[in-house]
This record gives C-alpha cells, structure tokens and sequence, in this order.
C-alpha cells in the first residue's frame, strides 16, 4: 500500500492540478501545463529523494508520501500559474467545449442534482469522521 501511495504522491497529484487548471480555466496555455506538470513530478521525486536520504523525517512513509503529494500539487499549480502569464493563450473560439466555462451549460435540474450529489458525499465524509474515530 506505502508503494501505490508513493506512485500516486508523485505522478498523480501533478497531474490533478494539471487537469484542474486545463479543465476549469481559459487562461491556462498548453506549454504551461507541460511544464508544470514536469515541474509538479520533479518536486514530488526530489521530496521522495529528501525523504529516502533522511534530510527530511516524518513518522511514517504515508505521512511523507501525503507532503510529497502536496509539493507535487503546488508547484505544478504555481508553475502553470507563472508560465501562462508570459505565454500566449488559445482563444475563446479554440477552447470552445473544451473547458468547463466554454461548454453549454446544462439545464438548472441537472445543475441542481450535480450540487445534491456533492453534498450527500461531504456530507457522508463528515458523517464517516464521526463514525470512525
């Protein structure tokens, strides 16, 4: 399970922030989303590095792995972030139904049933906490 946690800190949550940012805005560029994602990964692995060296400790691999996870997602947002300021970005007309805010939108019963459903599973999480403390 430690190996599937490491694997996911390191490729995965680059790749979260990635996605988030190419799905929910217009203003990231498709070269900063390359970048980023590469810088994401190499923060990740660079942490893992830190860890495995013992420069930095924590009480357990799944503890490291979690703050790897969080480096990984951070750099990766803020690179992206930087990197579309000084790129060019792809017009409205090329993102059309590519992005979330270029789709057509759904009609309001779909859009209210979407916020039912997060709202059961947050409120399922929070129930679960409670449960198994």
């Amino acid at each position: 399970m430690d190996y599937q946690t490491l694997l996911f800190s390191l490729f995965n949550a680059p790749l979260f922030a990635t996605f988030l940012l190419g799905m929910f805005t217009t203003w990231a560029t498709p070269t900063a989303g390359f970048w980023g994602l590469l810088a994401g990964v190499v923060a990740a692995i660079a942490h893992n590095i830190a860890v495995r060296g013992h420069i930095i400790g924590y009480g357990s691999d799944l503890l490291a792995s979690f703050y790897g996870a969080a480096y990984g997602f951070g750099i990766s947002l803020a690179t992206i972030a930087l990197i579309s300021t000084f790129t060019r970005r792809k017009s409205i007309e090329d993102l059309a139904g590519v992005t979330y805010f270029t789709c057509e939108k759904e009609s309001d019963v779909i859009t209210a049933g979407i916020w039912i459903l997060a709202g059961c599973i947050v409120a399922a999480c929070i129930a679960l906490n409670f449960v198994f403390r």
